[in-house]
């Protein structure tokens, strides 16, 4: 009769206790498409990588323009420009011992290094140094003699520039200046080079 009793007590006592740990704890399964990732996913994932961009220009050269930016911070690019040389000014100017008389082909590289300015970071600046060919036709020192000569020329560029990115747009406004020093065919024969344009990130 006591055993009876003992084990009556028991059972009344661990009933309510599993009950209260029953509406504490909820086992309904949560479907795998409602957690949401964290935030640092959410972010990487959401950004967009415009690591290239294209444009065009409207200068010396006077063309297209190529960018490639490198890295996450996109603080190093490599720049490919094709265009004009000698297109908007110097179209007719002395090259050795001989002239210029008309408008060439300009295809100039380059890598640049950009920095910061104000917080937002849509304002830029950038500098690099890099490569340039040229072709053009060369004419003797003579306005009599319409005979001329095709030639390629090689040497080094410099350029530094201002670049505004419109926020939540992928375009950007540019303007910069640069020089162009010969080495092959004319050593240090110098031609002021510059524009300004617009780009297109993706």
């Amino acid at each position: 009769m006591k055993k009876l009793f003992f084990l009556l007590v028991l059972g009344l006592s661990l009933g309510p206790a599993r009950a209260q740990d029953s509406t504490l704890v909820d086992t309904t399964p949560v479907p795998l498409d409602t957690v949401a990732p964290p935030a640092s996913r959410r972010l990487s994932s959401d950004a967009p990588r415009r690591n290239w961009a294209v444009g065009f220009r409207i200068g010396e050269p006077l063309g297209i323009n190529l960018r490639k930016y490198i890295g996450t911070e996109r603080k190093v690019a490599f720049d490919l420009n094709v265009g004009t040389f000698g297109g908007l000014w110097a179209s007719e100017r002395r090259h050795g011992g001989r002239e210029y008389r008309n408008t060439g082909l300009s295809v100039n590289a380059q890598v640049l290094a950009y920095r910061d300015f104000g917080k937002s970071g849509n304002l830029q600046g950038y500098y690099g140094f890099g490569g340039q060919a040229n072709r053009r036709r060369e004419y003797p020192q003579n306005n009599l003699d319409v005979s001329f000569r095709r030639t390629v020329t090689l040497g080094l560029n410099a350029l530094v520039g201002l670049e505004y990115r419109i926020p939540q747009r992928p375009i950007s406004i540019f303007a910069e200046t640069g020089a162009y020093a010969e080495i092959i065919l004319v050593p240090i024969w110098l031609h002021i080079q510059g524009g300004a344009g617009a780009r297109f990130h993706f």
